[in-house]
């Protein structure tokens, strides 16, 4: 009867807190960057505080205070945010600084001047241990080298003491204004993308759909291979450029700039010290905010 009742419990308390966040997920929706940040005088909390408190007040309560996870919970920093100030100067940053220097250690120096493709080329080697990459790397192992491929695991993100969350690449399609027949656009771009599961499978399971409500299972290609199913819920590790800030104009600056990457670059060689090399990823993203204001 207990493990009944327990059993209960839990599948209520599982779909409830889902439903719950999806419907923060469809309001959060409704609000561009700005309406998420604004405020209307300093004693306001705006909409992304709000979010960042309740995020915050469950990884403590549940994941920590139930789940035993690791409890990393920054409460001031939940009202500070204000999706504008650089908070990059924090023991976070530090305590990854010097993860990254010694994971450097075992490394070839060669890292420090791969291009793009480097990455596959180092695990097609069979030299390579672990690479970030999507399946494209190993789909042409697959297609090369059949038992070097037998022996690539592929797995979600790497999962950090707070959470466990991937960047994403995505292909956007706008219509202008000012077009003769936006109605027409609009069907198109509508019909192209319920044609989806022929791209999926065009791509080899690369090209993941963009909208959820075309993210049911099984889905093409990724439903039916065994080493791939867990990647049809990607998208629940998935978070834009610039998160938790919102992803603006500035922090695909600082993207295509490196700030972040030369910040890494710059302590695991030894060419600054851990102050100085914060100290100028700081100025460099205050450049790009700057730059494009938010």
């Amino acid at each position: 009867m207990d493990n009944e009742i327990t059993a209960l419990f839990l599948d209520f308390s599982y779909k409830k807190l889902d439903g719950m966040t999806e419907n923060l997920r469809v309001c959060l929706g409704k609000l561009t960057d700005a309406q998420v940040w604004e405020r209307h005088g300093a004693h306001e909390n705006a909409v992304g505080n709000l979010v960042l408190h309740l995020c915050g007040n469950m990884r403590q309560w549940v994941m920590h205070g139930v789940g035993g996870a690791k409890d990393v919970r920054v409460r001031d920093a939940e009202f500070s945010a204000d999706g504008k100030t650089v908070a990059i100067d924090s023991p976070e940053t530090r305590a990854v600084l010097n993860m990254a220097k010694t994971l450097y250690g075992s490394m070839e120096n060669s890292v420090l001047s791969w291009a793009d493709v480097d990455n596959n080329t180092y695990l097609q080697s069979g030299k390579g241990s672990w690479i970030y990459n999507p399946i494209s790397a190993y789909r042409t192992i697959e297609a090369q080298n059949k038992d070097l491929a037998a022996k690539i695991n592929v797995d979600n993100p790497l999962k950090g003491t707070k959470a466990q969350i991937a960047s994403i690449q995505f292909t956007v399609y706008g219509i202008w204004n000012f077009s003769k027949n936006i109605d027409a656009a609009r069907w198109f771009l509508i019909d192209y993308s319920d044609d989806w599961p022929a791209q999926m499978v065009a791509s080899k399971g690369y090209n993941n759909p963009f909208l959820k409500g075309h993210q049911q299972k099984p889905m093409p290609v990724l439903g039916t291979d065994t080493k791939l199913t867990h990647l049809q819920d990607i998208a629940n590790f998935v978070q834009p450029v610039g998160y938790p800030g919102p992803s603006s104009q500035a922090a695909y600056d600082s993207l295509n700039n490196h700030h972040v990457s030369d910040m890494f670059a710059n302590y695991i060689t030894g060419k600054k010290s851990i102050d100085d090399t914060i100290a100028d990823a700081k100025k460099r993203l205050g450049d790009s905010l700057t730059k494009f204001p938010v």
